[in-house]
């Protein structure tokens, strides 16, 4: 009877333990064979599932079974961490090279990033220093006029050398008033003055002065620099030229006082470039703006010029007082007086005169005292005849002639000389008739007569 219970018994174990054991594998297969993102959702609970089954087989179970059952179990598991390593491994090593990659761009962007902001600081300082010295500047102390472009050199002839001149100021200027020059900046040599015809440059406007010695055409001149200029925006002078190698430069006098000037050097310049010049923030010497730079003849930039013009006071016309010269003796010079008046004393006096034939020349008045002026016709140029002149005065914005009308001059006769009563006790009493030089040295031969 014990013995038939006990089989019973021992059967009944024995299914148990193989229910359990189906019941325990089949989740396990199960989840082995789903996609590894459901292997890390379902591993938790595989596990409370195996360590449930596990306590219940300890608590039924006793021998070798059991034993084989843990060992599936660890294996699963064992299983199940080797793949969750690999994915966390795979995953360290994509984040390892994005990682990287990210480091390398900011390093990159990094880099450009300093530039750009280098850059910017540099333009950020550039324009706070220049805001800065702006600030400070007293723009009516500038001059009224600005040197603003030179063209010193070209190719070939010096056909097409210019230089260009701005009125800073709110009021038209008469430049026949200043004196305008080539300055030697080494001092090799004094200032060389231009000679130009009277002419007026209106407030804010540019004139181009053509040193033209073959008398081109402003045509001529347009086709050089393909510019649409016209004939009251470039005046020709004569004079000297520029030189190539540098060293020169541009003055405006007003009475013999500098206002303004610009320089170069040979570094600066070459052929068919010039230079061009910004306003002087700190003395009257044009600042350089450009070197070696293309041809812009009657255009500036912004840059160039002051944030505010001078503003200076209209003036009034000069006024001329003169007592006319009616006759004089052929072959003795005529020396011309006039008191010439202007407000603040800014006058410059100019004798115009020609014989019966040829042109006007013109002779600068020399201020002598009390508002006198004077010029003087050399005896050379007194011949007999008729002899016209009239004087002009002017400042800075007006001009006056006198006599007024333009067809009007004053007449000087001037009477030849009768041999029969020419006195010839004003000679001196010993001539010099002949000199010969030795070229090889020695004495000079002089033949002298009582």
């Amino acid at each position: 009877m014990g013995q038939k219970w006990t089989s019973r018994l021992s059967l009944l174990v024995i299914f148990l333990l193989i229910f359990t054991n189906v019941f325990a594998y089949g989740p396990v297969a199960y989840a082995n064979t789903d996609e590894e993102i459901e292997q890390e959702e379902t591993a938790p609970e595989q596990k409370e599932e195996t360590n449930s089954t596990g306590e219940s087989l300890e608590s039924e179970t006793v021998g070798g079974d059991s034993s084989s059952t843990q060992e599936e179990q660890i294996h699963n598991e064992e299983t199940e961490t080797e793949s969750q390593q690999d994915n966390e491994k795979k995953e360290s090593i994509d984040e390892e090279v994005a990682s990287e990659e990210n480091s390398q761009e900011e390093v990159t962007n990094s880099g450009e990033d300093s530039e750009s902001t280098e850059e910017e600081a540099a333009t950020e300082e550039n324009s706070d220093k220049k805001l800065e010295a702006q600030s400070t500047i007293d723009y009516q102390t500038l001059p009224p006029l600005l040197l603003t472009e030179i063209m010193p050199n070209n190719d070939g002839a010096d056909n097409f050398e210019y230089f260009e001149v701005y009125n800073n100021s709110n009021q038209a200027i008469l430049l026949d008033y200043y004196t305008v020059a080539l300055r030697y900046t080494d001092g090799s040599a004094n200032d060389k003055k231009f000679d130009f015809p009277e002419v007026s440059i209106p407030a804010g406007e540019t004139l181009v002065f053509w040193h033209n010695p073959e008398q081109l055409t402003v045509a001529d001149f347009n086709a050089h620099y393909s510019t649409e200029l016209t004939e009251d925006q470039i005046v020709s002078y004569q004079g000297t030229n520029f030189y190539n190698s540098g060293n020169r430069g541009v003055v405006i006098k007003d009475d013999n006082e500098d206002i303004v000037t610009n320089s170069y050097l040979e570094e600066e310049i070459a052929s068919g470039k010039v230079v061009t010049y910004q306003y002087p923030a700190e003395s009257i010497e044009m600042e350089r703006y450009q070197t070696v730079t293309d041809p812009t003849p009657g255009t500036v930039e912004e840059e160039q010029l002051p944030e505010e013009t001078v503003i200076v006071d209209e003036l009034d016309k000069p006024e001329i007082d003169h007592t006319p010269i009616t006759e004089q003796q052929e072959g003795k010079s005529i020396t011309i007086t006039a008191e010439l008046t202007s407000a603040e004393h800014k006058v410059k006096g100019t004798l115009h005169y020609r014989s019966e034939e040829g042109s006007f020349e013109q002779i600068d008045m020399t201020s002598m005292e009390n508002n006198v002026y004077e010029a003087s016709i050399s005896s050379e140029n007194v011949t007999a005849g008729e002899l016209e002149y009239y004087i002009t005065a002017v400042n800075p914005q007006q001009r006056i002639r006198l006599p007024e009308t333009d067809s009007e001059t004053f007449t000087i006769d001037v009477t030849s000389i009768d041999e029969s009563e020419e006195d010839f006790q004003q000679y001196p009493h010993l001539l010099i008739t002949e000199i010969s030089p030795n070229t090889k040295g020695g004495r000079y031969r002089l033949l002298r007569i009582l």
